[in-house]
């Protein structure tokens, strides 16, 4: 029998704490290093929806600080970046060979807008078991 185990090998950390988008804008997601990891999963949620178009945006770069950074190419996305219309979760994956990648999300046509937030998945780590 195979052990099926998630817990002992993924990592979750913050890419965006809830925030209050009520007027056109951007949430910059935080810099996420995968160094040690060969895959991660955004889970972006939407909440208190009330109006707007929320819409994931995936850079990448070798730098830790994003310098030089660019939008991912969709060949290394799972998944495309969808826009948030009305509250709940998306998903998006990565695949890319870069060290550094951030997810931030652009708001607009917003009156009164929505609360956002990103958790990231870092997964297929290089030692297992991840604390």
């Amino acid at each position: 029998m195979t052990t099926k185990d998630l817990h002992n090998n993924i990592k979750p950390v913050v890419g965006i704490v809830p925030t209050l988008m009520s007027t056109n804008s951007i949430a910059l997601g935080d810099i996420i290093d995968l160094q040690g990891y060969e895959s991660v999963e955004f889970v972006n949620q939407v909440s208190s929806f009330t109006d707007g178009v929320y819409t994931p945006v995936i850079k990448e770069s070798d730098a830790a600080n994003m310098a030089g950074e660019a939008e991912v190419a969709d060949a290394d996305l799972l998944g495309i970046e969808v826009a948030h219309t009305a509250a709940g979760i998306k998903k998006i994956g990565y695949i890319g060979k870069k060290r550094y990648v951030t997810c931030d999300i652009a708001s607009t046509e917003v009156t009164t807008g929505a609360t956002v937030t990103s958790t990231v998945i870092k997964g297929h780590p290089a030692v297992a078991p991840v604390a």
